[in-house]
């Protein structure tokens, strides 16, 4: 079982790879899925760095992060999706790249 401080950092982990090594193609890689996956990290990581500049001049940022992440949960449950196992697996695939690229 994964928890959501577990969770937060290894996300953190895998955007701060991206802000030294961001690049929309890697010279040298030529597997379709490792493109793909270089691109899906990049992506993920500048979106997230854009959110959390905006975030920060937000004075009830706390409270919209709690009350989406429980909607979230609520709808998951509601429609019988283990978001644990979903996480687990993105985040699995997130580093496999991030260990393929280093």
């Amino acid at each position: 079982m994964i928890t959501i401080q577990e969770t937060q950092d290894k996300l953190l982990d895998l955007i701060n790879s991206r802000l030294s090594v961001r690049q929309l193609s890697t010279p040298g890689v030529v597997s379709p899925m490792r493109m793909l996956g270089e691109r899906m990290l990049n992506m993920f990581a500048g979106q997230m760095i854009s959110d959390s500049m905006l975030a920060e001049q937000k004075e009830d940022i706390k409270e919209e992060l709690l009350e989406t992440v429980m909607s979230s949960l609520a709808l998951a449950g509601l429609l019988g999706i283990d978001l644990q196992r979903e996480l687990m697996d993105a985040i699995a695939l997130l580093e496999q790249v991030t260990a393929e690229g280093a």
